[in-house]
């Protein structure tokens, strides 16, 4: 989802994350707290997610800073040199020379 700006997973929408804690249901959890937004429904759990927009896709770069032990401006940095792509419009965003 970094990298591309949507991803692919299994997600189980109707667990309690508390209960369960995998993550299928963790995922779920983001897609119901409005986080991440399906795109489309593959089938059989499976969903094409994105993060819904500008504000989350900071609040999604800091949790993924929180779980992976490293600073928020760090995370921030390397997002800057790998997403070519404006989340708010949904586009890719031409590269400057």
């Amino acid at each position: 989802m970094i990298e591309h700006g949507t991803t692919e997973v299994n997600a189980e929408l109707s667990a309690a994350y508390y209960e369960n804690p995998d993550d299928a249901c963790l995922w779920g959890l983001l897609i119901n707290a409005g986080m991440l937004t399906i795109e489309e429904d593959v089938g059989d759990f499976r969903f094409r997610l994105r993060i819904s927009d500008q504000e989350l896709w900071k609040a999604f770069r800091k949790l993924t800073a929180f779980y992976l032990q490293v600073e928020d401006k760090k995370i921030k940095q390397g997002l800057k040199h790998i997403i070519p792509y404006d989340m708010i419009r949904k586009v890719k965003v031409r590269e400057v020379a």
